[in-house]
This record gives structure tokens, C-alpha cells and sequence, in this order.
């Protein structure tokens, strides 16, 4: 089977080889790489012309767009490409693609298998003169694949996890932001450390410690024993403690609200923080920071 590289620059690779001839043409290769990140969605043909060839008269364009795709299918198989009408559309059946392969385990929650696809930027080194709109669409598709890469790394029963980031600035700078929410599922006894930026982060029936920070993604946390370390600027936090958690609770804010349907036996509070224990108590902590998020306990 081939398999579409675009993660690290553009080629066609099949068991044996990378593939070479006609059929990895610049435009060709650019044609194929536009079809299989558009999938499941189809292309149409004006659209392929208006990304690879605006400089030519329709006539031609549309000449050499029909030579482009009967190259691939002659390399690739017949049926490599398929064509309704006037639109064209990637078969993953017969290529397969990094890209998809790495969003689809994204969607499917397997983060560690994504965290290995990801091979480098988006067909990087890669470029068609005289393509203005093919060009913004690889910066574009480069910027949303880059903001959804996910660094993780386990070490043990220890588990760390970076999403929605590219570099050390994302806290310092509102320029990395992307809506993709994950859920998290690892061993009962993990211990997590989970970094994100605008994703909603829910964690379910981990009884290891979770240490949980966020900046505009809301925190829901069930079945949770702690110690817990959770910490949004603007998104919510909601706990619901498993029957025999217990500990103390350490929760600031700047015009957040607590509440809580467990009863707290509260040692201070203030508008802007409180304290006191769950249960028993103990030296369990579970503490809560917001700047104007809430935090509910169940």
C-alpha cells in the first residue's frame, strides 16, 4: 500500500521505495497532498485549479489538471482518486496519509500513538511558485497541526501530557490557541500531569495524584481521590470526589466562587480563597486556583 507523506516535507512511499516518475510531479504531489486533508470532503476541480494553476486560461488548467490526476491513478491505481461530477476525492483505501492516521488517533483519544505520528511540520520545505492559495492553505493547515500536536511523556506510573502548545512562550502569549478538547484515559493508579491551553481537560476514575493546569479550558475531574492540583485563569473546575476521598481543601481565586455538596469544615475564607477539610481530612490536598472561574464540588 502507499502511504502520503506530508509531516517533515512530500512524497509518496510504498513498502519498498519512495515513489518517483510522473507521478511525483511538484503539482501532482501538491494535487494529492490537498485531496487527502480535504477527506472525507470532496474537491472540486475549479478549486484544484484556483490552489496549483490560477496563472493558466481554464482551458489549459483544466488539461493539466486532467493529466495530473490520470498520472496518480496510473502510479497509484485507478481507483486511487475518485471523481463525481466535477469533484475529485482522496481514496484512504487504496493511500493511506500521516495526516490522517495522526488526526484520527487524536479523535480516537489514543495520545501517545498521535505523539509518535507527528513527524515534523506540515509538508515542510515543500513549495509551488506562483501559487499564492495553495501556499496560505499549507500555512494554515501547518498552524492548526502544529497547535494540536501533543507532547507526552511516561515515565512510570507517572504520565505528562502538553497539548495545545508549540513552545515555551504559550503562557506568555494568547497567539497558540486551538478549540480541540481530548479525554484522558490511563491506568486507575497514574499519577498525571496534563498542560493545556484552551482545551476543556475530563478525567475520569484516576486515583493517582492530578496536577491539571489550564488557561481558558474548563477542568472536569470525576471519581477523583487526590491529591489534586488543579489551576484555570477563566474556565470552570468541577470535581466530583470519589465516597472515600478526603483531605484538605486549598481554594483561591480573584472573583471566583466555591461551592461544594460535600460538607466543608472551613478554617478561613475570604472573598478571594478559603480553607478547610473534606472527610477525615488529613494531609490529602486538594487545591483549587482560579482567577475568575468557579469551582464545584460534588
Amino acid at each position: 500500500m502507499f502511504v502520503l507523506k506530508l509531516f517533515g516535507g512530500l512524497s509518496i512511499e510504498s513498502d519498498h521505495d519512495v515513489l518517483s516518475g510522473p507521478a511525483a510531479q511538484r503539482h501532482r504531489l501538491a494535487l494529492l497532498a490537498l485531496l487527502a486533508v480535504h477527506h472525507p470532503c470532496a474537491l472540486s476541480r475549479d478549486k484544484a485549479i484556483a490552489y496549483l494553476w490560477p496563472e493558466r486560461d481554464a482551458e489549459r488548467a483544466r488539461n493539466v489538471l486532467n493529466q495530473s490526476v490520470h498520472a496518480l491513478r496510473r502510479a497509484l491505481g485507478e481507483k486511487a482518486i475518485l471523481s463525481a461530477g466535477d469533484d475529485l476525492r482522496f481514496n484512504p483505501d487504496l493511500v493511506g496519509c500521516d495526516v490522517a492516521a495522526f488526526e484520527g488517533t487524536i479523535a480516537a483519544g489514543s495520545l501517545e500513538r498521535a505523539s509518535g505520528l507527528y513527524g515534523g511540520a506540515f509538508l515542510d520545505g515543500f513549495f509551488l511558485s506562483h501559487a499564492p492559495e495553495f501556499e496560505r492553505w499549507v500555512g494554515a493547515t501547518r498552524e492548526r497541526l502544529e497547535n494540536i500536536h501533543l507532547d507526552i511523556q511516561v515515565n512510570g506510573s507517572q504520565i505528562r501530557i502538553e497539548a495545545n502548545k508549540r513552545d515555551d512562550s504559550w503562557d506568555r502569549h494568547n497567539d497558540n490557541v486551538v478549540e480541540t478538547d481530548f479525554e484522558i484515559e490511563v491506568p486507575q493508579d497514574a499519577s498525571l500531569d496534563v498542560n493545556a491551553f484552551s482545551s476543556e481537560v475530563r478525567i475520569s476514575n484516576v486515583h493517582g495524584r492530578q496536577k491539571v493546569h489550564t488557561f481558558s479550558g474548563a477542568v472536569d475531574l470525576r471519581d477523583a481521590v487526590g491529591p489534586i492540583d488543579a489551576e484555570t485563569f477563566s474556565g470552570d473546575i468541577d470535581v466530583d470526589l470519589a465516597p472515600n476521598a478526603s483531605g484538605r481543601v486549598d481554594f483561591d481565586t480573584f472573583s471566583g466562587d466555591l461551592t461544594s455538596a460535600i460538607p466543608i469544615a472551613y478554617k478561613s475564607g475570604n472573598r478571594r480563597g478559603a480553607r478547610g477539610e473534606i472527610g477525615s481530612g488529613g494531609t490529602n490536598t486538594l487545591r483549587f486556583h482560579t482567577f475568575s472561574g468557579d469551582v464545584h464540588i460534588k
